[in-house]
């Protein structure tokens, strides 16, 4: 069941759900809103540690999203999205290895003034990151 708020549809479904809800649709940079990394929004829900029988409450208007605990409404996570479709090729598109290939540690979603990137959550012991490349543009 759902309900709208401010343009927001509200649901409350599990991280298995979530994933599902999500499928293929691409992460949408904070740092240059036009911008799509190299991330589904299932990936990055994986790097954010959301767990498939847990239950998740969200607001999402068909580009951005508030992820909040289901239980206690603390928000974890908003981003943006990109709808399944918007783009006609995902040729340069590879899944992100959520583990360091240098020391073998979970990696983590960094924020640079630069941007967004993969770092190795064992820094700085180990200094291993990958960019997450723009795969495409489109004004929203």
């Amino acid at each position: 069941m759902k309900s709208v708020y401010n343009g927001y549809e509200e649901y409350f479904l599990t991280g298995k759900e979530l994933k599902e809800f999500f499928d293929k649709c691409f992460l949408m940079t904070k740092h240059k809103k036009t911008c799509v990394l190299n991330m589904t929004i299932s990936e990055y829900l994986e790097f954010m540690g959301i767990e498939n029988d847990k239950t998740y409450r969200i607001f999402e208007n068909g580009y951005y999203c508030r992820l909040a605990d289901g239980e206690t409404d603390n928000e974890i996570s908003f981003f943006g999205f990109v709808p399944d479709g918007a783009f006609d090729q995902y040729e340069d598109y590879v899944p992100n290895n959520k583990m360091c290939k240098e020391c073998g540690s979970p990696m983590k979603i960094r924020i640079s003034r630069y941007g967004e990137f993969l770092g190795c959550s064992n820094y700085p012991k180990c200094k291993y990151k990958k960019t997450l490349y723009v795969i495409g543009r489109k004004n929203f």
